[in-house]
């Protein structure tokens, strides 16, 4: 008979079993009064009904099925903490907005409110007057260089009859490069793998499509739609991929360019010409800040880190 052996010490529980059938004895096994609950005394004492110490069998199953629903769930386990709220998209934020302006008392005090904000550029991503500065002067000279350039690749081998048969270099997605390169150089979309990554698939996409299925309605918004979900699965979404999808559509020169157009002219004067520029400018903006006089004088009073009474009331900090 398999028997457990309860032996009631001062502050111990000592519980073992023995096997007789197979004369085999285990040792006992000390477990101190602290680690059961109070719960699981009171069964074992309930369960030892003859009070002799022994467990039969049969009261060992009864005793298992007992202290099994006295053991916490695994489905009753301890919630995990709610995971932090990720970005909100441009649904959610119309969608917070409206519920904001129920609590401000209205829509039209909700938006007056938002546009101060903005406005007085008292946002969370109020930028320096050096900021602004230096991406007026990156995105200048960047279509500056691109309008001489297109002036000049007319003349040059292998590309220039492209550009006298109607390509033009000043490609709409180089707009959308340089407002990322000179407004946002931290968004996700202007890091290096979307920036190659999405231009090769959607260039790759669309000359695909187009020579399939030639131009059309359909075909474009097909590209469109392989493209953007060939950047989804690749985490490379480029913006600027999209607008050389619309364009090779739509331009008889460009798909005579053919694999060409995966390297020209998008490809190799983004980095050949705009991505100097955005270096230089995001190291300017790192290095050389600077704010407005007013700015200035309320961090002085306030005793900014960075205040300065001799710099003439402009901040200039050279890091």
């Amino acid at each position: 008979m398999l028997t457990i052996n309860v032996q009631r010490n001062p502050g111990v529980w000592r519980i073992g079993h023995s096997l007789s059938a197979c004369n085999i004895a285990r040792s006992h096994r000390c477990i101190k009064r602290p680690r059961f609950r109070p719960e699981v005394v009171g069964k074992i004492e309930e369960f030892d009904r003859d009070g002799d110490g022994k467990l039969t069998i049969a009261e060992v199953q009864e005793l298992v099925k007992e202290l099994q629903q006295l053991q916490p769930s695994a489905t009753t386990a301890v919630p995990k903490p709610p995971a932090p709220p990720g970005p909100m998209t441009w649904s959610m934020q119309i969608s917070k907005g409206l519920s904001d302006s129920v609590a401000q008392g209205g829509a039209l005090a909700a938006l007056m409110s938002y546009m101060h904000v903005k406005i007085t550029n008292k946002h969370r991503n109020k930028v320096l007057l050096s900021d602004m500065v230096w991406s007026f002067l990156g995105m200048f000279l960047a279509v500056a260089a691109l309008g001489f350039a297109s002036q000049a690749v007319k003349a040059w081998p292998v590309v220039g009859p492209w550009h006298q048969q109607g390509l033009n270099l000043l490609l709409g997605s180089f707009g959308t490069i340089c407002v990322l390169l000179f407004g946002r150089p931290d968004a996700e979309a202007i890091k290096m793998w979307n920036l190659v990554v999405g231009h090769l698939l959607s260039v790759a996409v669309v000359i695909t499509i187009i020579n399939v299925l030639g131009p059309s309605i359909l075909s474009r918004a097909l590209a469109m739609a392989c493209a953007i979900v060939a950047m989804l699965w690749t985490d490379s979404v480029h913006p600027p991929g999209g607008a050389l999808v619309l364009m090779f559509v739509d331009s008889k020169v460009m798909q005579g360019m053919q694999a060409w157009f995966v390297l020209y002219p998008s490809l190799l004067f983004t980095f050949a010409m705009l991505l100097p520029l955005g270096l230089l400018c995001d190291t300017l903006k790192r290095k050389v800040k600077f704010d407005w006089p007013t700015a200035v004088q309320q961090q002085q009073q306030g005793g900014g880190p960075h205040s300065n009474p001799s710099d003439g009331g402009m901040r200039l900090k050279a890091a």
